[in-house]
């Protein structure tokens, strides 16, 4: 039942535009409330920076959902690997005037021909996905004024770069 609960809001917040209400977000503490919530496997070395001091206009419902989303593709993607040391970085910073959020892993990176597909919707490499998180991510932030760019070396890991502006008086 959850997951056709799942599959049926993934298909509804992709198929249509559901009206982001923006606030004033401080990014980090906001952040580091989402990470406290989550439930990391204990075979996962967990990296938090979350140094970038910024305040962005947000909707932090749909926001949370593109990190719940980012971050259990990582941690799925850690499954993956029998390695000793499975890493997820998560990092903020400013870099002109917008903020990025950087998660990386060290699971088993993507290949070029699934790296051209994954803003596809409906395109999963996973048994049970449903192909639409990618394309949910892209969206909500592209909503936000923002974007996201995915780099993957197969056998390395993948960092996902999201990034939203500043809100305006702390855009330097």
């Amino acid at each position: 039942v959850e997951r056709c609960d799942d599959i049926i809001s993934d298909l509804l917040d992709f198929s249509r535009k559901r009206k982001i209400e923006k606030a004033s977000l401080r990014l980090d503490a906001w952040f580091a409330e989402l990470l406290e919530e989550f439930s990391f496997p204990d075979a996962v070395q967990r990296h938090w920076k979350l140094t970038s001091q910024a305040t962005v206009m947000a909707d932090s419902e749909r926001l949370r959902r593109v990190m719940v989303n980012v971050i259990t593709n990582a941690l799925q993607a850690l499954d993956e690997v029998s390695d000793a040391e499975k890493n997820l970085e998560i990092q903020t910073r400013i870099a002109g005037e917008r903020c990025e959020i950087l998660v990386r892993d060290n699971g088993p990176g993507m290949s070029e021909e699934i790296m051209e597909r994954i803003f596809e919707p409906m395109f999963s490499t996973k048994n049970f996905g449903v192909g639409l998180g990618v394309p949910i991510i892209k969206n909500i932030l592209e909503g936000h004024g923002g974007g996201v760019e995915y780099h993957s070396e197969v056998g390395k890991g993948t960092t996902v770069v999201m990034w939203l502006p500043l809100e305006k008086e702390n855009a330097s």
